[in-house]
């Protein structure tokens, strides 16, 4: 059976380069793609450990079972429909057992050594009671230039949501 799991994504414009040291050259550049809080169905086939959309292609899974926590590689390739700027994407999701609460972390970059774009090791944890309910996510997302790794991801919630 498939888990369906919907992500509202906001991703805005940045300005901002990135500069190479001794160099002051800019290595990366900072590409992004300003979606309207898009809502995408997701889905997990547990049997294939493929996530399937009809809005993106995505590469194989690599899923963590314990405490209700699963672990997605999720492969977004250039010239994705939606999101043609960012090679490869890792998120972790956590739901409870009434599958009410999700708690969901997106990473640093990261580049593999296959020049991929990876994101690691950057946490937020934010538990809503639905998913509908959650706001966009504000992602800066950056592009390799001269095979250099922009290292930086930001998440930022609506005003709303600090209230």
């Amino acid at each position: 059976m498939a888990i369906k799991i919907i992500i509202s994504t906001v991703l805005l414009c940045l300005s901002t380069q990135i500069f190479a040291k001794d160099q002051g050259v800019p290595l990366c550049e900072t590409i992004g793609v300003e979606v309207k809080s898009t809502f995408v169905d997701y889905q997990y086939d547990r049997q294939t450990t493929k996530l399937i959309s009809k809005d993106l292609v995505l590469g194989p899974l690599e899923p963590q079972w314990s405490n209700e926590t699963r672990k997605m590689k999720e492969v977004f390739f250039k010239g994705s429909s939606k999101i043609p700027v960012v090679d490869s994407v890792e998120i972790s999701y956590m739901r409870s057992k009434d599958k009410k609460i999700l708690s969901l972390n997106t990473h640093q970059l990261e580049q593999d050594k296959d020049g991929l774009l990876k994101v690691r090791d950057f946490m937020f944890d934010k538990s809503v009671q639905k998913p509908e309910d959650r706001p966009g996510i504000q992602t800066y997302l950056f592009k390799l230039k001269n095979k250099s790794v922009c290292k930086q991801v930001v998440e930022h919630f609506h005003a709303a949501e600090a209230q």
